[in-house]
Protein backbone atom coordinates (compact mmCIF):
# COMPACT_ATOMS: atom_id res chain seq x y z
CA UNK A 1 0.00 0.00 0.00
CA UNK A 2 2.78 2.43 0.87
CA UNK A 3 4.55 1.65 -2.41
CA UNK A 4 1.52 2.56 -4.52
CA UNK A 5 1.03 5.74 -2.52
CA UNK A 6 4.70 6.67 -2.91
CA UNK A 7 4.54 6.08 -6.66
CA UNK A 8 1.38 8.20 -6.90
CA UNK A 9 3.05 11.11 -5.10
CA UNK A 10 6.15 10.75 -7.28
CA UNK A 11 4.01 10.95 -10.43
CA UNK A 12 2.08 13.94 -9.03
CA UNK A 13 5.36 15.71 -8.27
CA UNK A 14 6.54 15.08 -11.83
CA UNK A 15 3.24 16.26 -13.31
CA UNK A 16 3.44 19.62 -11.55
CA UNK A 17 6.74 20.34 -13.32
CA UNK A 18 5.48 19.11 -16.70
CA UNK A 19 2.25 21.13 -16.47
CA UNK A 20 4.17 24.27 -15.46
CA UNK A 21 6.52 23.85 -18.42
CA UNK A 22 3.57 23.54 -20.78
CA UNK A 23 1.98 26.75 -19.55
CA UNK A 24 -0.50 25.47 -16.96
CA UNK A 25 0.46 27.59 -13.95
CA UNK A 26 -2.50 27.01 -11.64
CA UNK A 27 -0.39 24.77 -9.42
CA UNK A 28 2.43 26.79 -7.79
CA UNK A 29 5.96 25.39 -7.78
CA UNK A 30 5.95 25.48 -3.98
CA UNK A 31 3.66 22.44 -4.15
CA UNK A 32 6.26 20.62 -6.23
CA UNK A 33 8.80 21.01 -3.42
CA UNK A 34 6.26 20.06 -0.75
CA UNK A 35 5.22 16.94 -2.63
CA UNK A 36 8.86 16.09 -3.27
CA UNK A 37 9.72 16.23 0.42
CA UNK A 38 6.64 14.24 1.35
CA UNK A 39 7.48 11.64 -1.32
CA UNK A 40 10.97 11.18 0.12
CA UNK A 41 9.54 10.74 3.63
CA UNK A 42 6.97 8.27 2.36
CA UNK A 43 9.66 6.31 0.48
CA UNK A 44 11.78 6.13 3.65
CA UNK A 45 8.74 4.89 5.58
CA UNK A 46 8.10 2.30 2.88
CA UNK A 47 11.72 1.15 3.08
CA UNK A 48 11.51 0.96 6.86
CA UNK A 49 8.45 -1.26 6.59
CA UNK A 50 10.39 -3.55 4.26
CA UNK A 51 13.34 -3.75 6.67
CA UNK A 52 11.06 -4.46 9.64
CA UNK A 53 9.47 -7.30 7.69
CA UNK A 54 12.80 -9.13 7.54
CA UNK A 55 13.83 -8.61 11.19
Amino acid sequence: MAGITTLSFLIATFLIVMLNRRGYHKIPMKWHFRLGKFTVLLALFHGLLGVILFL
